[in-house]
């Protein structure tokens, strides 16, 4: 799994960082989930009773919808195509490094002067949900997202090819990122960065 990191930017353009941010501080925003047919999965989660947001299907190279906080399990979910592939991460940074990674419309995605390499590679293993609903959270992470579900009494495991969500029954009014759970050698044992809680594993 990729952690991306946000910040507003061209918010004349687009303000819903700003928004989020103003309401809700910093911290984990959605989840994106890529598909090979964008069309047909819009289709089937309005045929079964979603109403998706943000619905942008006007570049071919990043196709996408939302599907709020209040009709999924958690944070906002990002449904995406993409007809370009850019390679993996650590390939990005290579490019980044080297002053040559563009975004797919030709403009600087970041700068060589902004990024650094660490000396260490952190994995994050596994994002963990808090929910006072597992039932819920599977029927929609497992049912709807297509996940494969390892359930238990107090959680259920939801992995696909690219990652792993843990539900974990705990007593809050809402279901919410309780934490990112990471693996390497720079993890500290628990910290909060960002409105966002880390745990080593």
């Amino acid at each position: 799994m990729t952690i991306e990191l946000l910040e507003p930017w061209d918010v004349d353009h687009n303000d819903f960082l700003v928004r989020f941010l103003r309401t809700r501080g910093p911290g984990p925003h959605h989840f994106t989930f890529k598909t090979q047919d964008i069309q047909s999965e819009l289709e089937r989660f309005r045929s079964i009773g979603f109403e998706p947001v943000g619905i942008d299907f006007s570049k071919t190279f990043w196709r996408e919808f939302f599907i709020h906080p209040k009709q999924g399990h958690g944070p906002v979910i990002q449904v995406a195509q993409s007809d370009v592939d850019r390679g993996s991460m650590s390939e990005r940074l290579d490019r980044a490094l080297a002053g040559g990674e563009t975004a797919s419309w030709g403009v600087s995605w970041w700068s060589s002067d902004d990024v650094v390499r660490g000396s260490a590679i952190s994995t994050l293993e596994q994002i963990v949900i808090a929910t006072p609903d597992i039932d819920a959270g599977v029927k929609f992470y497992g049912d709807v997202l297509g996940g494969v579900v390892d359930r238990t009494a107090r959680t259920a495991t939801i992995t696909w090819s690219g990652g792993t969500i843990m539900l974990e029954k705990l007593p809050v009014d809402r279901p919410r990122v309780d934490r990112l759970e990471m693996s390497g050698d720079n993890v500290a044992e628990e910290h909060l960065e960002l409105g966002t809680r880390f745990v080593a594993v």
